[in-house]
């Protein structure tokens, strides 16, 4: 069973101080059942199998040579070094072992799939409640074909003073070309101004006014000195477009972590910790925020590059999704920009392709997931439409809802015939948004997505 997931999505628990993980353990960690394990292993530092599983042992520091011993027969720990290891892993007595190299097939398995468009509406967005769905329908035709090389995008995790690590997606660029520049806009010179010291033991530092989480652009660890500190953090804030805030907190070791902001100070949000403090035994003592005072929207498109022009994906990058939850294959390309040719649904000439064929022996897992996520900048208040087309398997289906209702009240399921669909609906914006395109499947994941864009409604 496939599924094709555009998420609007605002949520932002402030990220725990616990020590980030290389990708693949990240990937582990955010599945196991103990997260406090994970923290309270990497914080002893016990090496990458202890920071990824709590079953590993110390003869087994390299986690993908095969040596990844398990000590216990219990077969989650078993899949869980599989996770780790990729594709090239299998569980035998205990131990992960290599197996032999998953070829990538072109064939397509016998299956179904279905597209999930998911409005996925928190705090601060929502859908309107006078908003209203629709698709149109663009006959399919032939695909062109184009050779891609392979480069690599990352989006940070939660991080700790000690370690700092992304989680990645391979993607692809229709063109190699030196002439093609994918720089985006230059970013003014930016200038900050201290808005309030909050401190002494505050599990949740609070901005004025309502309750609400508000998402986090990104979360770094700072030097051991508060001026390294807000040097770093600042640098950080200056290189993305919609940061307005950021909160540089220090904990009760020394140890400094910042975070960038999207919301504006005056905007009366919260920021908090998060829960990972009380894993690992580190407690915020001072909080930090300061504003950008010189802030303005970015130039040109509310939603950076949703054309893929010259084959470019930046800004966007890899989505809260990880790569492939489970079955992970690294000799695969999981999303890439391809010229479209005679298959441009509009008037674009490049297409995001979402990719992947789960050829592994045994059954196929659930929850393989590609991602892809940009955060465009709005305005409080405004009414926008968001419009795009996607293409998939045909025999699936395409279903617009806002999951945060537990009533489904903006819900509709259209067809996936192997055609285009043009899909638009209207939100309601507060403060941030950040948009994700998430596939996930079993089996053969083939779906295309072209021309995003994000409109103020007049």
């Amino acid at each position: 069973m496939k599924s094709f997931a555009a998420i609007l999505l605002v949520l932002g628990a402030a990220a725990s101080p616990a020590a980030t993980q290389d990708s693949t353990c990240q990937k582990w960690c955010d599945n196991t059942n103990f997260p406090a394990q994970c923290s309270s292993q990497a914080k002893s530092n016990l090496g990458p199998c202890y920071t990824c599983g709590p079953y590993k042992t110390n003869t087994a520091a390299k986690l993908c040579d095969g040596l990844c011993a398990d000590t216990s027969n219990d077969s989650k720990n078993c899949d869980s070094c599989e996770n780790l290891c990729d594709a090239n892993k299998t569980c035998s007595n205990g131990k992960c072992v290599k197996s032999a190299a998953s070829q990538f097939s072109s064939s397509t398995p016998a299956s179904t799939s279905s597209i999930s468009l998911t409005a996925t509406v928190t705090s601060s967005a929502r859908v309107s409640a006078s908003s209203t769905a629709s698709t149109t329908v663009k006959p399919s035709s032939s695909k062109t074909s184009s050779s891609t090389s392979s480069s690599k995008t990352s989006s940070s995790t939660s991080s700790s003073k000690t370690s700092s690590s992304t989680s990645s997606s391979k993607t692809s660029s229709s063109t190699s070309s030196s002439s093609i520049s994918c720089a985006l806009p230059t970013i003014p010179a930016r200038t900050y101004a201290l808005d309030v010291t909050l401190g002494s033991g505050n599990q949740q530092l609070l901005f004025p006014g309502a309750y609400r989480y508000e998402l986090r652009i990104n979360t770094i660890p700072a030097p051991s000195t508060a001026n390294a500190a807000l040097t770093q953090c600042k640098a950080l804030c200056s290189s993305q477009a919609n940061c307005r805030t950021i909160a540089v907190y220090k904990y009760n070791d020394g140890s400094y972590l910042c975070e960038t902001w999207a919301s504006a100070y005056s905007d009366g949000a919260m920021i908090s910790p998060g829960s990972g403090d009380t894993t690992t035994g580190l407690i915020p003592t001072k909080l930090d925020i300061y504003s950008v005072t010189n802030w303005a929207a970015p130039a040109g498109p509310i939603l950076q590059n949703g054309q893929f022009a010259n084959g470019c994906l930046e800004p966007w990058g890899t989505g809260a999704a990880p790569d492939i939850d489970y079955n992970f294959n690294d000799t695969a390309t999981f999303f890439e920009v391809l010229p479209c040719g005679s298959d441009c649904p509009t008037s674009s000439s490049h297409y995001l392709h979402f990719t992947y064929v789960n050829n592994l022996p045994g059954v196929p897992l659930a929850n393989m997931g590609l991602s892809a996520a940009t955060s465009p900048s709005i305005t409080s208040g405004t009414t926008y439409t968001l419009s795009f087309w996607v293409k998939g398997n045909s025999g699936g289906s395409i279903n617009v809802q806002d999951i945060t209702n537990p009533n489904n009240t903006f819900d509709n399921t259209y067809a996936a015939t192997g055609a285009w669909q043009h899909v638009t609906f209207n939100i309601v914006a507060e403060y941030n948004l950040q948009l994700f395109f998430q596939v996930h499947g079993t089996s053969l994941i083939d779906w295309y997505l072209a021309d995003v864009s994000l409109l103020a409604v007049a």
